[in-house]
């Protein structure tokens, strides 16, 4: 109700403005209106003439703080409403492929809310936050630890061990594992920037153990670029051991990482969603 007199009273206000008059009976029960609401107010809401109709400086300041009004209430029954997600859409951005693990998660989602439904979206390991935070997605499974103020932990999904993907042939493949130590005489993929340091590293260390430099390139975006670079005898790459669970790729072999931290430091899996209210999340593009 509330809303519908706030639409009323905005739309009375910008309609007289610009001069829309409809007829003489529509006329006059605006004119009724809005002398009521002045001799609420105390104040003239418009200057009268015979030739013309304008706001005064408090129906000017009326106009606005009643429409800034009716956008919050009809933003707040819009974020109600998708809150419910009674037959709504949810969108769950992954790297890589997690669709078997994940599949008891989404049955029981799916058995709480029917009707509703899962999209999912690619993301990538060199930019694994854009997405939530412009509202392409609304959870992400990303390996932890994920330290951003603006974006929310969720629970653990998956959990498990490293391994190492390196080209066949390669020595290491041989060994049947191998150790942080080994990468500092590989190089490894380079994803670039746009992922926080702290997040990459948790994965994908700067140095081994002993301190040694981890040489970084050539550069990969997404997770298949990854294989293919390993493929072509370019680099080593650490991952999850479910990349070696989802992956029969003849040009790589994964072998363990047997020294490889395990969780919390570890790739754990967990979801995360943005803070919708926080200064670093923007809009959402739904």
């Amino acid at each position: 109700m509330l809303i519908g007199w706030l639409g009323l009273l905005v739309g009375l206000l910008i309609g007289v403005l610009v001069g829309l008059f409809i007829g003489v009976l529509v006329g006059l029960f605006i004119s009724q209106a809005i002398s009521k609401q002045e001799r609420r107010i105390g104040a003239a809401l418009f200057d009268r003439t015979s030739r013309r109709v304008a706001l005064t400086p408090v129906g000017r300041r009326l106009r606005e703080d009643l429409q800034e009004a009716h956008d919050l209430l009809q933003a707040g029954l819009a974020r109600a409403g998708a809150a419910g997600l009674g037959a709504g859409r949810v969108r769950l951005g992954v790297i890589g492929m997690l669709g078997y693990e994940l599949r008891p998660h989404l049955d029981a989602f799916r058995s709480r809310h029917p009707g509703s439904d899962v999209q999912f979206t690619e993301v990538v390991g060199s930019d694994p936050f854009t997405s939530l935070r412009t509202g392409e997605t609304d959870v992400n499974v990303l390996w932890l630890p994920v330290a951003e103020p603006d974006l929310t932990i969720g629970p653990t999904v998956a959990t498990g061990g490293r391994v190492l993907a390196v080209p066949a042939g390669h020595p290491l493949a041989g060994l049947g594992a191998a150790s942080l130590e080994d990468l500092a005489d590989n190089r490894v993929a380079d994803l670039g920037p746009d992922a926080p340091e702290y997040w990459i590293a948790s994965m994908v260390p700067t140095r081994t153990p002993l301190g040694r430099r981890i040489p970084r390139g050539p550069a990969a975006h997404t997770f298949h670029e990854i294989l293919a670079l390993v493929a072509a005898g370019l680099c080593v790459h650490p991952l999850g051991v479910l990349a070696a669970r989802y992956n029969t790729h003849p040009g790589i072999a994964f072998v363990p990482l047997h020294d490889a931290p395990r969780p919390p430091v570890g790739p754990d899996l967990a979801l995360h969603r943005r803070q919708p209210h926080h200064p670093r999340t923007g809009p959402d593009r739904r």
